[in-house]
């Protein structure tokens, strides 16, 4: 039927979604609420979902060129997942689990910045039109209020837990979520207007407001004129002495930068870039015995022991640290 095939259709984007980003997941309990919702809860809705697995894992499946490619060996081979393990490493972001949940201080903090920021994405107007729209969905439509309810809780919940200074991104399902009640608040308020000048009007001043604020929102974040990470990579990588190693531990702002600079604009290709922060991860290793052979094979013996170590440390074991 037509409605099976949206279904199939359904589960294979969710599972392509998957590929894109984890943060998918978010999805789920306002989707599976939906979904036994309409369904009901009894076993043949499990029987379905089941049959929705397997174009779910269609999707999903784009994955499997992940550890195709990191056998070719690339330059940059993040996670080195070509064994099941890391793999499934890399899949879950292991290495990205410290700083989730990590503490009630850093949940505090970014829910403080959400609330702080949240006038710089919606105007105080427009707030204010979203909780006339929550409203109208608390009455008039409660399931469909139920669904952006818990698309709302599910990603200020998970993005507050993320303890990272980039957090903005992992707010966007919220966004989306005020968005939707914004939408309804102004269709409620237009069917309140019978004459079609009147709408017109209504319809103008919306627009107007909107672009005022992508206007101003854009001279908030436009970043085109902004060269602090490449200058200071390239004042960096210009000035030292030939042959010289760095020892660095900032990604963002110089390491992530100067793989750009050295092999693509080939500028000091001479120089070692090492990344503190990654000497915890096993699979950096490889990467830079492909990167630097020299320095790596003159520290052979110390890198082995403290590879011995690291695989304790990744396999929560005890280790020696001193």
């Amino acid at each position: 039927t037509d409605q099976s095939r949206w279904w199939i259709l359904f589960g294979f984007l969710v599972g392509l979604s998957f590929t894109n980003h984890l943060t998918t997941i978010l999805l789920a309990p306002a989707l599976l609420w939906w979904f036994f919702l309409e369904h009901g809860f009894h076993k043949g809705v499990f029987r379905k979902i089941i049959t929705l697995a397997l174009p779910f894992l269609a999707g999903l499946s784009v994955y499997f060129y992940v550890p195709i490619r990191a056998a070719q060996q690339p330059p940059f081979n993040w996670g080195n997942p070509q064994t099941f393990e890391k793999f499934w490493w890399h899949f879950t972001g292991k290495q990205f689990r410290v700083w989730m949940f990590s503490s009630g201080d850093a949940a505090k903090k970014q829910l403080d910045y959400y609330f702080e920021n949240l006038p710089n994405e919606f105007y105080f107007v427009m707030l204010a039109l979203a909780i006339v729209g929550a409203g109208v969905l608390l009455f008039t439509n409660r399931k469909e209020f139920v669904f952006v309810l818990l698309l709302f809780i599910s990603c200020v919940g998970y993005a507050i837990n993320y303890d990272i200074h980039d957090i903005d991104s992992y707010f966007l399902l919220a966004f989306v979520s005020i968005s939707v009640c914004i939408t309804i608040a102004v269709s409620k308020i237009l069917e309140r207007f019978e004459n079609v000048p009147s709408k017109i009007v209504l319809i103008a001043v919306l627009i107007g407001l909107l672009v005022v604020q992508i206007i101003d929102n854009q001279k908030k974040v436009d970043q085109s004129k902004n060269y602090l990470v490449e200058d200071y990579t390239k004042n960096i990588l210009l000035n030292l002495p030939r042959n010289s190693i760095v020892l660095s531990y900032q990604w963002d702002y110089f390491v992530a930068a100067s793989y750009y600079f050295q092999r693509i604009k080939n500028i000091r290709p001479d120089v070692v870039v090492l990344d503190k922060e990654l000497f915890r991860r096993s699979w950096y290793f490889p990467q830079l015995e492909k990167m630097y052979p020299r320095v790596i094979q003159k520290s052979i013996r110390e890198v082995e022991l403290f590879q011995q170590e690291l695989y304790k440390f990744e396999h929560d074991l005890p280790y020696e640290y001193s």
